[in-house]
């Protein structure tokens, strides 16, 4: 999304597309051009003044957010939705004031408006910064029931979605069906033995050169998985030396969670099924702000997709070093590395290799014969 977001601004920069390259600014991190923006216009509508106190938080400009925010919570009739993101901004800033007991005040108003429309997002949001302050105050019960309601709406917004991509693959598939009985229908229409001829023999060397690209890609997966397993080491001390200080850790403390996040990667701890944000928080002795934050910034990803990683390398280096588990069928190897279910499985495993687990045995297979 954000490379879309750049070329399409760059085709159509304009004056109502300043809030879009605000926040392509702030979610690349760059805080003091997205500042810039929204402070260079003459004025702003509601939606650019929330975004302009988001990043006054980020840029630690404090009596300006609370300012602008202070503002906008006197407002009349400015809808539910954005009360529920004024409160939560609200609760964000007195957390980073160390006011706990304001800044659990001011979530559960953002909670409450956020549930009044059912805005999945929002409720979502309003529960993980509770549970990051409750975790932050070592009030573990707390902690605890606000973790598992993050989870809970986390794993129902990750089904909808799951059945979202179900229903959109099954009417591509009824698409596909559609035009191969139409062609199927052609086929029988055209006469002349030469022109069935050529059109078989343009399958065959459709499905000669796919078995072929397909192999390649596989074998390129094999090397890379080689090359990462004995690279890896060198990788993370390095990344962890190059760390840039950022505006919500100390850099020390950064520097000390990573150092953590590095050994806890040699581990087999994340093929736990019941490995959560939380859980991995306290085992490293932070919280799940900080945490979430750093792998956001030095993975290049969410919690969710780097544990699935992590669980997807472990089973590729068996695969790659064990013939044994080029036996196994493809639910073992789910319930070995970690995953609840077949399915999860494979869609992590394609989406980091860009194949099926059967294929790639079958690749690495023949490649044996």
């Amino acid at each position: 999304m954000l490379d879309f977001s750049e070329k399409y601004l760059l085709n159509n920069s304009s004056d109502e597309n300043s809030i879009l390259l605000a926040n392509q600014y702030f979610y690349k991190g760059d805080y003091s051009n997205a500042l810039k923006i929204l402070t260079e216009k003459k004025s702003l509508n509601i939606e650019e003044q929330i975004t302009l106190s988001k990043i006054y938080l980020k840029n630690h400009l404090y009596n300006k957010a609370f300012h602008l925010l202070s503002q906008l919570e006197r407002k009349q009739n400015i809808g539910n939705y954005f009360k529920a993101r004024i409160y939560l901004l609200l609760g964000e800033y007195y957390f980073d004031k160390r006011s706990n007991t304001e800044a659990v005040s001011y979530y559960q108003k953002g909670l409450l408006y956020a549930k009044k429309i059912n805005h999945s997002d929002l409720i979502k949001d309003a529960y993980y910064n509770l549970a990051s302050l409750f975790l932050a105050n070592h009030n573990v019960n707390e902690f605890d029931i606000y973790n598992e309601k993050y989870d809970s709406i986390t794993t129902i917004n990750s089904q909808i979605n799951q059945e979202i991509n179900n229903s959109i693959f099954h009417h591509q598939s009824k698409i596909i069906e559609v035009k191969k009985l139409k062609k199927e229908k052609l086929y029988h229409i055209i006469s002349g033995g030469s022109i069935i001829l050529l059109l078989l023999i343009l399958v065959i060397y459709s499905i000669i050169i796919n078995k072929k690209n397909e192999k390649i890609r596989v074998t390129k997966t094999i090397i890379n998985t080689l090359k990462e397993a004995q690279e890896e080491k060198e990788v993370v001390k390095s990344e962890v030396k190059n760390q840039i200080k950022t505006d919500l850790i100390p850099r020390e403390k950064e520097e000390i969670i990573l150092q953590k996040i590095a050994s806890f990667e040699q581990t087999n701890k994340f093929l736990s099924k019941n490995v959560s944000l939380g859980l991995i928080a306290s085992q490293l002795d932070t919280n799940t702000k900080y945490l979430s934050d750093i792998i956001n910034r030095h993975k290049q990803k969410n919690f969710n997709t780097y544990i699935n990683e992590l669980r997807i390398k472990y089973i590729l280096n068996k695969l790659t070093s064990d013939s044994n588990y080029l036996n196994y069928k493809i639910s073992y190897l789910a319930e070995e590395s970690g995953f609840s279910s077949h399915s999860s499985f494979v869609s992590a495993f394609k989406a980091y290799t860009g194949t099926t687990p059967t294929i790639f045995i079958q690749t690495i297979n023949q490649s044996q014969a």
